[in-house]
């Protein structure tokens, strides 16, 4: 049988994920919704307004995050993420899941963007993690 080919959806740009992203395995936090991680939850900035993002490659990854403060900081920090998102949830990428780049900002250094692979659905892998709530 043959092996399966691993591919970035057919709508990112070239040069995306930047040759410098990675495939190692790593635990990832991700703020969502409600308490049970929904597909919803794992749009991208591009996905959700493409005329907008079209020319910004971190647009085509999800931000995630290194550990479940860093999520907790990121709210604390944005009202709109705080009325947004009112839980985290976690898992685990790996080579078969995308590739990840560490993409620090002001607000968070241990930011992360994560270009998810073709037909992976996060949501099946990640759970929620934390209390959640304000």
């Amino acid at each position: 049988m043959a092996e399966a080919t691993l591919t970035f959806p057919s709508y990112f740009p070239k040069d995306c994920p930047p040759n410098d992203a990675t495939d190692e395995e790593r635990l990832l936090f991700r703020m969502c919704k409600g308490p049970i991680p929904t597909a919803e939850d794992f749009l991208t900035f591009f996905q959700t307004n493409p005329e907008k993002y079209k020319d910004c490659i971190l647009a085509y990854g999800l931000s995630v995050f290194e550990s479940e403060e860093d999520c907790q900081r990121a709210r604390k920090k944005s009202p709109r993420l705080r009325k947004q998102y009112k839980y985290c949830a976690c898992g685990t990428t790996n080579k078969d899941r995308g590739k990840t780049l560490s993409t620090p900002t002001k607000v968070n250094p241990h930011h992360i963007t994560w270009w998810v692979y073709e037909g992976v659905e996060p949501s099946t892998f990640f759970a929620s993690c934390g209390e959640g709530g304000e």
